[in-house]
């Protein structure tokens, strides 16, 4: 187990731990959906219920667990990234999300933060590098706000990154 505020240290060894879990609030019941996950974060459900988008930090990838409809109770790779993906984000736009992907390079130790945007088939839509701004700091979060503003976010830094759509 790792503590959030430890999130690098996963990637640094090989886990497949993780598990993406439902829970029923009103009969208090939580349900094991999938097992097997490597280090799963940050699940974004789409507008209509049918599906949920989740990143696997330690495999870099967006996964797509299908809720309802003919795949139901399957999921599949979506998107393969060439970092660590941490939360999905909804975006503006009916059937696509954004995902905070951080580009590391262990000697020395650097990161390169970006923000990528994807449709529900894992189509790349658009890629935003956030180096010039976040120089070697880790982003978490990238949030589309109505679709004129990206907000920018980090777990380990006191900031919000804001770029107006003529940036993105």
């Amino acid at each position: 187990n790792f503590l959030c505020r430890n999130i690098t240290q996963p990637n640094l060894v090989t886990d497949s731990s993780g598990r993406l879990i439902k829970y029923n609030p009103r009969k208090n019941e939580v349900t094991v959906l999938q097992e097997g996950l490597s280090v799963p974060i940050g699940p974004a459900v789409s507008f209509d219920g049918s599906f949920v988008l989740f990143s696997e930090y330690s495999a870099k990838r967006v996964v797509k667990y299908w809720l309802l409809g003919p795949k139901a109770n399957t999921s599949e790779v979506l998107r393969d990234l060439p970092g660590n993906p941490s939360k999905v984000k909804r975006a503006s736009n009916v059937g696509e999300f954004w995902v905070a992907v951080d580009i590391n390079v262990q000697q020395p130790r650097f990161t390169t933060p970006y923000g990528y945007k994807i449709d529900s088939f894992g189509n790349l839509l658009f890629v935003k590098d956030f180096e010039d701004h976040y120089y070697n700091v880790p982003v978490s979060v990238v949030q589309e706000y109505f679709g004129t503003t990206l907000l920018v976010g980090s777990r380990g830094e006191n900031f919000v990154g804001i770029y107006k759509k003529t940036l993105f």
